[in-house]
């Protein structure tokens, strides 16, 4: 087996044993991870014609580009996990077991789903970019390494999104009459929501970069002020909320005297709690609903029904209590076509959506109660892996935390759980492996012999 940490020591010792570094795929994986990004936020086939409309249904029928352009990524992932198979499966009792198995329960519903050629390909999209998350911990790792990948690939492609605004304003600044869209930034991304996340996920790794001195502050300022503009420009209120709470996240993490350090932890549990109630109580409607949440509405920028989510939820709930166990079939709901399962939902609402603009019930219409269980036992599973790297890597644990905060609440406004065209799926996944794969050096540690020193030459 090959591991990441090198053999050779400075002044004149080597360990015993054979531990060797592994610099294998290094520029390839690098690579990957940037296209893995750029690809899950433009356009699905490079198809800008309805980047301006407010949602677009899933296309049935997607042109060869949409079809084919992952595959060359996911081929030399799959390459790079044979090569490394015994390392592959050395890190398999580390992953998030529920996550896998969410996964497997998506591509089972191929069997029951309403239109199973469609539930196919984002099946074998969702796999695929697993895969380039797995193969990136099987090579030329170190526990940094995920986020000095990000940190360049985010940066890259907001760069090149305000390079279009200036060359091609028609293309990178929507068009639309709609008036929350009209003049806000969307960049090389497909909507002005995909643009603003993306310049959340900057900000937050440039500035992780910062705390955890994996930069230099110059660089982590650039950065950090890179992201904000992109999220300001955007005119997402949303993603510069989420900016705000996650860099409190790092600076708890990250900044706590050494006095509180063991509070850390309860810290950001009850960061989560705060989170999940409130998103709890926001589908659930309660009394006094309207007075208490329109502060919270207009710090959002948004109203009561936040964009008419409210509205939407409770339809997409009587979708579920139709197929209450296994759902519809995986991404099978939001279809194009008068006769779809989403045509009636479509028809009530009298506005276009793409989604249910909520993670759970999405799961819920898609895969049903079962989903929805794996779906929360993902996130318990990923914050228990948190936890145990708190003691571990200090920097792990606390971007890993700002993720988990960002997953769970991004999906109480929109869905981006195995979604392969949203930038939060990929980066958070390559996260949670990075950690596992951090879990299995920890345990590794334990049986690596420790260095011994050389004689000197002049002995």
């Amino acid at each position: 087996m090959s591991a990441a940490c090198g053999v050779a020591r400075p002044g004149g010792t080597v360990s015993a044993g054979h531990w060797v570094e592994d610099r294998g795929y290094h520029r390839t994986l690098t690579l990957l991870v940037f296209f893995a990004v750029l690809l899950s936020i433009v356009p699905d086939g490079f198809n800008y014609t309805r980047s301006d409309d407010f949602a677009g249904a899933v296309e049935r029928t997607p042109g060869v580009l949409s079809r084919v352009q992952w595959l060359p990524f996911f081929a030399v992932a799959g390459w790079i996990v044979l090569r490394r198979m015994r390392l592959a499966l050395a890190l398999l009792p580390y992953l998030n077991w529920a996550f896998l198995l969410l996964i497997l329960l998506a591509s089972a519903s191929v069997l029951w789903s309403y239109d199973p050629a469609v539930t196919l390909r984002r099946v074998i999209k969702v796999v695929g970019v697993v895969m380039i998350a797995l193969a990136f911990q099987l090579a030329s790792w170190t526990p940094e390494r995920f986020t000095q990948a990000l940190r360049g690939a985010l940066a890259v492609c907001v760069i090149a999104s305000i390079l279009l605004v200036v060359v091609a304003p028609q293309n990178g600044i929507h068009q639309s009459t709609l008036y929350e869209l009209q003049g806000a930034w969307r960049g090389i991304t497909p909507h002005k929501n995909t643009f603003g996340q993306l310049g959340c996920l900057t900000a937050l790794f440039w500035l992780h970069g910062g705390l955890t001195r994996q930069t230099t502050r110059t660089a982590a300022l650039l950065g950090v002020a890179l992201g904000l503009f992109a999220t300001v420009m955007s005119r997402s209120s949303t993603n510069l909320i989420l900016f705000l709470l996650c860099a409190f996240v790092l600076f708890a993490c990250l900044l706590t005297p050494r006095a509180l350090r063991d509070l850390r932890v309860y810290l950001v549990s009850a960061l989560f709690l705060v989170a999940l109630l409130y998103g709890v109580l926001l589908l659930m409607g309660f009394p006094g609903y309207t007075e208490l949440m329109t502060p919270v509405a207009d710090a959002f920028g948004k109203d009561v029904t936040l964009s008419s989510r409210t509205l939407i939820w409770a339809l997409a709930w009587e979708e579920f209590l139709s197929r209450p166990w296994l759902g519809i079939g995986f991404e099978a709901f939001w279809l194009e076509g008068p006769d779809t399962p989403a045509a009636d939902l479509l028809r009530a609402l009298r506005f276009d959506v793409a989604s249910t603009h909520n993670g759970y019930l999405e799961m819920a219409v898609s895969l049903g109660s079962v989903g929805v269980l794996l779906m929360i036992g993902s996130n318990l599973f990923y914050g228990w892996m948190i936890i145990k790297v708190a003691p571990i890597d200090r920097g792990l644990f606390a971007i890993n935390a700002a993720l988990l905060l960002l997953q769970l609440i991004v999906n109480m406004m929109e869905s981006f759980i195995l979604r392969p065209i949203a930038a939060e799926f990929f980066v958070t996944t390559l996260a949670m492996m990075n950690l596992s794969r951090r879990l299995l050096e920890d345990r590794l540690d334990r049986y690596r012999p420790r260095a011994v020193d050389l004689p000197s030459a002049g002995g």
